[in-house]
């Protein structure tokens, strides 16, 4: 069984390269998929194979993001010394210069502190960290 840092290494290699708007789109197949059964363990999956509604997936990735992405800024930007540790972990992920490295390690810093799953926390920090959310 490989670890979340392992998982999310190997999600990202496969997403780094989409544009922002397939991204949105499997951030919403993702949360579709989840709430069908919670117990599923999500894995990235190409929307091109699947027939499924791509704007309706987007619409429902991106309405999902600005909901995140305010807690993930207030995170990062907040001085709140509760969120020190986490604050600390993403600052230094940023320095890494490795993409794959940096959406790894945010993506467990994620899951820890706002509780999101794997692939969920991966999408977001692909879209945050590569295309500057």
């Amino acid at each position: 069984m490989s670890t979340l840092l392992e998982q999310a290494r190997s999600q990202s290699k496969l997403i780094l390269d989409f544009d922002e708007e397939d991204l949105f789109a499997e951030l919403g197949a993702a949360v579709e998929r989840t709430c069908a059964d919670p117990e599923a363990e999500s894995q990235v999956e190409s929307l091109l194979t699947e027939s499924v509604d791509f704007d309706a997936m987007q619409s429902l990735g991106k309405k999902l993001f600005r909901r995140v992405s305010g807690q993930f800024h207030q995170l990062v930007c907040d001085g709140d010394k509760d969120d020190e540790e986490d604050r600390n972990k993403i600052l230094s992920a940023l320095k890494l210069g490795d993409r794959t490295e940096i959406v790894a390690v945010v993506t467990v810093v994620l899951v820890g502190s706002l509780g999101l799953s794997g692939v969920t926390a991966t999408l977001i920090t692909t879209i945050v960290t590569v295309h500057g959310y």
